[in-house]
């Protein structure tokens, strides 16, 4: 063998070696959460969508999550029962009708009691408005029912017709919020463990 083809071999051999000893290794730190957790509810704002206001949160999430967990929606139920338990019926509010404006309360931290009247302008009733779908108009004095269907479309409630009971918020004033929200990824942490477990 000649000298050149020594030295191409001996070169190709200190190349492969080191190619396979040299190796550069680089990271770019420990995982960081895009959102802070304590900053997450700095960003919720109520959006202005047609002639209303959307909630701060999904009201539609929020009705999912009430029976993700039993140990979510116990509490809110016992709430519930306490307060019912309690009701001394009314002829314009029926312990059924009340039931209902407690737990959306309860669950959405918003309740609406609309007044019903016959033709000579009597209130006849109080019936609750489901707070899922009620939305607070642009004005804030007006109120919106907006399930949307195949054969539903937004419409809007008579000005003065609505009692808005809500839980405050620090945020916003547009509507309240429920108190356990802080609770959701718990919540929504044990409702993951038990569908792992099956």
């Amino acid at each position: 063998m000649g000298k050149s083809k020594k030295n191409r071999a001996a070169a190709t051999k200190q190349t492969q070696h080191k190619n396979q000893t040299s190796a550069e290794a680089f990271s770019f730190g420990d995982p960081v959460p895009v959102l802070d957790r304590r900053e997450l509810l700095d960003y919720v704002e109520c959006v202005q969508t047609d002639r209303w206001y959307e909630p701060p949160v999904s009201f539609d999430g929020l009705a999912r999550t009430f029976r993700a967990a039993v140990h979510h929606s116990s509490p809110i139920a016992v709430k519930c029962n306490i307060l019912i338990s309690t009701y001394i019926p009314h002829p314009l509010l029926s312990q059924q009708a009340f039931s209902r404006f407690v737990q959306d309360y309860l669950v959405f931290g918003n309740a609406y009691l609309e007044k019903r009247t016959n033709r000579f302008g009597e209130v006849i009733a109080l019936e609750p408005a489901l707070a899922k779908y009620t939305r607070r108009g642009l004005d804030l004095d007006t109120y919106w029912f907006v399930q949307y269907g195949m054969t539903t479309q937004p419409y809007q409630f008579t000005k003065g017709s609505i009692f808005h009971l809500m839980e405050p918020d620090i945020n916003q004033e547009i509507y309240g919020l429920p108190g356990y929200l802080s609770a959701i990824p718990s919540a929504l942490l044990n409702e993951s463990a038990t569908l792992f477990r099956r």
